[in-house]
């Protein structure tokens, strides 16, 4: 059984908490609310599950691996991190924000 990482558990606890509290609040509502309460929620979600993915499927952003040499964008050589900056992005699935090597 794999352990789902932190980051993931948490951005799928706040949704799981919201649509509960929405349905908590719209009992007996059409199946149009509903539907339309649901595909607003797991889109707002959508850029933190995102980010948690991304983080851990691309090794130059795993925090756990902050000493491995990146390659220079300017001269493509490989050079040592000097800090982590945050990025953003604009996707499909919304504004996604994570760090990166710098």
């Amino acid at each position: 059984m794999t352990t789902l990482p932190p980051t993931i558990v948490a951005a799928l606890d706040a949704l799981g908490s919201d649509l509960v509290n929405w349905a908590q609040a719209h009992r007996d509502s059409t199946l149009a609310d509903q539907e339309q309460a649901v595909l607003e929620r797991v889109r707002a979600a959508l850029p933190a599950l995102l980010g948690a993915v991304l983080t851990l499927s691309t090794r130059p952003l795993d925090p756990g691996l902050p000493g491995l040499p990146q390659r220079c964008p300017t001269c493509d050589q490989r050079c040592p991190v000097q800090s982590w900056r945050p990025r953003r992005v604009t996707t499909i699935c919304g504004r996604v924000v994570w760090d990166r090597p710098w």
